[in-house]
């Protein structure tokens, strides 16, 4: 495999195969779920976003007991502060569909009551 390029990390699905393969090496199954059935899924609380596919499975790899997710701006805005040490954690970002706002006669963004512009989905 072809090394990343100097000073930018390697892409998450990287990180994540080599770990994979360093586990089954040492004769693990790491899809074999070592936790109980009880609801447990990484999850954003701010976003409301639920970590599905391989973002879960490279989140529940990791070794915490809490479930909850956040982005560092996140961190920042509720007044939340990391520890010293502490390192984040990549995840990919998969977008199916492209959102464009609706445009008037005039070529102006239509603008919902709420004051927010109108979207569709393309």
């Amino acid at each position: 495999m072809t090394p990343p390029p100097k000073n930018r990390p390697p892409a998450p699905r990287q990180t994540f195969t080599e770990t994979v393969r360093g586990l089954l090496e040492e004769g693990q199954a790491p899809w074999q779920k070592p936790w109980a059935a009880d609801g447990w899924s990484p999850f954003n609380p701010v976003s409301g976003t639920v970590y599905r596919g391989l973002n879960r499975l490279m989140l529940s790899e990791a070794e915490f007991t809490d479930p909850r997710w956040l982005t560092f701006p996140q961190l920042d805005g509720l007044g939340f502060w990391i520890k010293k040490g502490e390192r984040g954690k990549s995840i990919e970002f998969w977008q199916t569909s492209e959102e464009s706002r609706i445009l008037d006669e005039n070529g102006n963004p239509v603008i919902l009551p709420n004051g927010q512009p109108q979207i569709v989905k393309v």
